[in-house]
């Protein structure tokens, strides 16, 4: 309810002024916390301090895509409060950061079970054809999602 209440009630002028910076925000911050989460995962895992499979990273990496989406729930209700009288900027970035970044973590995390489930050795080969999964799945929701409304 927070956030259907959030997203009735955001300015829309705010949001769209600052979409740059909100997609700057939830796509590289969410691309970052991803790889990071999932190759020390993955390192962790190398050396022997948490039992995973070692021999295909994607495993660490839908992890970490899985944990990269933020709950910013109590952050909005805080900010949105009228006794605290936030600066609008600020709650726009963070409704829209947090609304694009689980569209982001969704999308790695069915980018990366793709290439999981192939049971094929990941190479750096591999990485192209990676990138344009990605972008098919980003941009086929993002022109449905505009397409619908």
């Amino acid at each position: 309810p927070i956030i259907f209440e959030a997203g009735y009630t955001m300015k829309k002028k705010h949001f769209f002024e600052n979409l740059g910076s909100i997609i700057l925000f939830a796509v590289l911050g969410t691309l970052t916390s991803t790889f990071v989460i999932g190759y020390l995962t993955y390192l962790a895992g190398s050396i022997g301090m948490i039992k995973i499979d070692v021999s295909n990273p994607m495993e660490p990496l839908l992890f970490g895509a899985l944990i990269s989406a933020s709950d910013t729930v109590a952050t909005l209700s805080i900010i949105g409060s009228p006794d605290f009288n936030c600066d609008p900027l600020l709650y726009s970035l963070v409704f829209g950061e947090s609304i694009l970044n689980d569209a982001v973590s969704i999308v790695l995390f069915h980018t990366f079970l793709g290439e999981y489930t192939k049971k094929e050795v990941y190479s750096l080969y591999s990485l192209p054809k990676t990138l344009v999964d990605f972008s098919i799945v980003s941009f086929g929701s993002l022109t449905v999602g505009a397409l619908i409304g």
